[in-house]
């Protein structure tokens, strides 16, 4: 289990543990991973979900969606664009 329960934080170097290959991944894909391992609940993001993303492979079928929550912010000045307006 790598999800959070009972107050238990798994870190991506515990991950790691479980599925060696992470080391492997594109960093675009590592990117993704850590936020997906940090919402882990159990319930809208599962195990299951951060299994399939740390054994990512690139030319796999895809059977299903994982959530991906944005946690970081970039601040003002920083040279990232922060607003993007639809056209």
């Amino acid at each position: 289990m790598v999800c959070v329960e009972s107050g238990k934080l798994y870190s991506p170097s515990a991950l790691a543990k479980q599925h060696p290959g992470i080391a492997r991944l594109p960093v675009s894909v590592r990117v993704v991973l850590e936020p997906v391992l940090r919402n882990c609940d159990g319930q809208r993001v599962s195990d299951e979900h951060v299994a399939e993303l740390a054994n990512w492979k690139p030319n796999a079928v895809r059977t299903q969606k994982i959530l991906f929550v944005a946690s970081r912010v970039a601040p003002p000045g920083s040279g990232s664009v922060h607003q993007v307006k639809a056209a």
